[in-house]
């Protein structure tokens, strides 16, 4: 009896003590119903620990509005990562046994807003990278936000494109992943046709092929092309094409009516509604498809194959329409004859994607990106992946060559925008601002100026003044398709009526005559001055024309003053250099 009241003394520290507790469901005063049939599970809690670690259990216990259901369910997490969480919160165990784990559980710890684990589980999956998984890594990473890991999964997946393909769990990653990998200047390939392959095979293992509509050409085109008819089958000219996109209008499957059920209705009739529904959702989403599987097969570089390998594979398939393949077929062959050209919309590069990347050594195998236990703490860092072999990223961003010759270099300019009127805006809470803007010339952004606090009456005549305060600011880059480019996060005590320069942590290289969107959040309660500003600038030969983006893209884009940056020459370190660099 003694021996199980006095418990606490069989453990010499909180975390035994702890774990102790959620073994023993010990004093548990809440319930969690975590999962989704028939993968569910009630597991125990109590509140006041669980408040202790997440500030999201903080506010469902002990809130305004606490949370009283019992249990409380959680279906969009699965049990085994959800008693992770808990693992940790009770005694700072994590345990992350493989890929699939690392994801699920960095899932429940961003939902419960536990930073540690989110680290512990992204440097796992850094460690764990491999053409097997970098599909899915980097679509984890463009879910959470994770801008290096989805640079990191990206360069592992141009490195060993070939192997990425053969995978045989390439068909399960998303459209949307497989564009990007389309929209990649540099992979690892053979040819153009290993691209194709891939995405026909992935095209009948998620059955979005297109639909077969006699694959007949438009009456418009002037060509006139002989075709052996011993060889191949001939090719009406006389009928036009059945644009299957524009025939059907995309709708995603949360814009769709929910069915509306009497109340009388039986259980069979709600089946039946149900069963509608689904069949429905299923017919749009096979349009979505298609539609998405066209844009890509419109992004294959088919001018770079030679008139054999475009007959005998792509020309063959149910992914061109015979007019597309006839006229790229005659494009292939005769690229001067101006009187037939590329299907519209389909990519008219003949620039190879082949990269010839340097035999395996100790600095280029993929399999030195694997970081050691002692080591996963530490920035991801991959030497061998250099802008000479990649466009993903500028190579000079990824090398020592950059840090050595861009970081430290003390001429850097200062696009000061130029104001036409200023008044000041009241901060009551967290404010986030947004400018989009290009560039005619390819240059570096190392940073920005922005304002700090007007210094009013009302603070110098307020209790304990001072000349300076806490500023707090975070700050990213993004580029068109939204994606991070890089991020900084600035704590300091500045001067009110001052600029305040936010160095961002890499540089990051910008590409002539595209769009990129500069943002920063302000988290400090006051009065900032607010400007606008003349929408071109021509510093230090550089032109910048500021929001240019759709409307609404550019919010309280008066807050952000100027833009720091290099120049580039348009140039980047030969790949000599940087090897040397890298030594």
């Amino acid at each position: 009896m003694d021996q199980l009241v006095d418990w606490q003394n069989n453990y010499q520290n909180i975390r035994d003590r702890g774990q102790h507790l959620l073994d023993t469901e010990k004093w548990a005063d809440c319930r969690f119903l975590v999962g989704s049939p028939p993968n569910q599970k009630l597991l125990p809690g109590h509140k006041l620990i669980l408040a202790m670690a997440s500030p999201v259990f903080e506010r469902m216990f002990y809130g305004n509005l606490p949370d009283k259901t019992d249990p409380i369910v959680i279906p969009d997490v699965q049990p085994e990562a959800f008693h992770a969480m808990l693992e940790y919160i009770y005694s700072d165990k994590i345990n992350i046994s493989s890929f699939d784990k690392a994801c699920e559980l960095c899932y429940v710890a961003k939902k419960y807003l536990l930073p540690h684990v989110v680290a512990q589980c992204t440097h796992f999956l850094w460690a764990d990278l491999s053409p097997k998984n970098a599909c899915r890594a980097y679509e984890f990473a463009k879910l959470f936000d994770e801008p290096r890991l989805m640079q990191s999964s990206m360069e592992i997946i141009a490195a060993k494109t070939k192997e990425v393909l053969a995978d045989p769990n390439f068909c399960d990653i998303e459209m949307s992943t497989f564009l990007t990998i389309l929209d990649c200047d540099k992979l690892n390939i053979e040819t153009e046709l290993d691209l194709f392959n891939a995405l026909l095979r992935y095209a009948m293992e998620r059955g979005c092929m297109p639909e077969d509509d006699d694959n007949v050409p438009s009456t418009s085109g002037k060509c006139q092309v002989h075709v052996d008819q011993s060889e191949s089958q001939p090719i009406d000219v006389e009928h036009p094409v059945v644009d299957v996109e524009s025939m059907h209008e995309t709708i995603e499957p949360d814009e769709m009516d929910e069915p509306k059920v009497e109340p009388s209705e039986s259980a069979e009739q709600l089946q039946q509604h149900e069963e509608e529904q689904n069949v429905d959702m299923d017919a749009q989403r096979k349009i979505t498809d298609q539609s998405l599987m066209k844009q890509a097969v419109k992004k294959i570089r088919f001018l770079t194959m030679t008139p054999q390998q475009f007959a005998e594979g792509p020309a063959r398939s149910k992914l061109l329409q015979q007019n597309e393949a006839l006229s790229i077929l005659i494009k292939i062959s005769s690229p001067c004859i101006n009187d037939c050209p590329m299907p519209e919309g389909f990519c008219t590069s003949r620039i190879s994607r082949k990269v010839n990347f340097p035999p395996p050594s100790s600095h280029d195998n993929y399999d030195d990106y694997r970081l050691s236990p002692s080591d996963r703490k530490k920035p991801l860092l991959f030497p061998a992946l250099s802008t000479s072999v990649f466009d993903l990223t500028p190579p000079s961003i990824n090398s020592r060559f950059a840090e050595s010759d861009l970081t430290n270099d003390t001429r850097r300019s200062y696009c000061v925008r130029t104001i036409q009127q200023q008044f000041d805006y009241r901060n009551t809470s967290v404010t986030d601002c947004g400018l989009t803007f290009q560039v005619d010339t390819n240059i570096m952004i190392t940073g920005v100026q922005v304002p700090t606090q007007v210094l009013c009456g009302e603070l110098m005549n307020s209790a304990g003044f001072s000349e300076r305060y806490a500023e707090i600011l975070y700050a990213h880059v993004q580029d068109m398709q939204g994606s991070r480019l890089t991020y900084t996060h600035c704590t300091s005590r500045v001067r009110y009526d001052s600029m305040l320069e936010i160095s961002f942590d890499r540089p990051v290289y910008i590409y002539r005559n595209r769009i990129y969107k500069i943002y920063v959040v302000f988290n400090k309660i006051g009065w900032y001055p607010m400007y606008t500003c003349v929408p071109d600038i021509i510093c230090n030969r550089v032109k910048f024309m500021f929001n240019v983006g759709a409307p609404g893209e550019s919010v309280r884009d008066g807050l952000i003053r100027a833009i720091v940056f290099l120049h580039t020459d348009n140039q980047s370190p030969s790949p000599d250099r940087a090897a040397v660099m890298l030594e």
